[in-house]
């Protein structure tokens, strides 16, 4: 009884936490999504997803290529509606 307990609790907390995370989106004039390797998960693609719905700016720090280029502006620019569409 008390695992069942304890498991509702981390659930209401993770919910509470995931609520925090998005009011902090919506509140921000963008987000950044990191490009390791050209992954994006769920968790990130969900985070697009609010900021566009949010009407916010999104970032794209492309990892591969930081360490190439002549300046680091190189490795930043705005993420396109298009290019994120399966």
């Amino acid at each position: 009884h008390e695992a069942l307990h304890t498991q509702q609790s981390e659930m209401v907390v993770k919910k509470r936490l995931d609520l925090l995370h998005r009011e902090k989106i919506a509140l921000s004039q963008g987000i950044v999504v990191i490009n390791q390797g050209g992954y994006i998960g769920e968790s990130t693609r969900s985070d697009i997803s609010y900021a566009r719905y949010t009407n916010n700016r999104i970032y794209w720090w492309d990892w591969m290529n930081a360490g190439r280029s002549s300046t680091s502006q190189d490795s930043w620019r705005e993420l396109l509606d298009e290019e994120l569409r399966e």
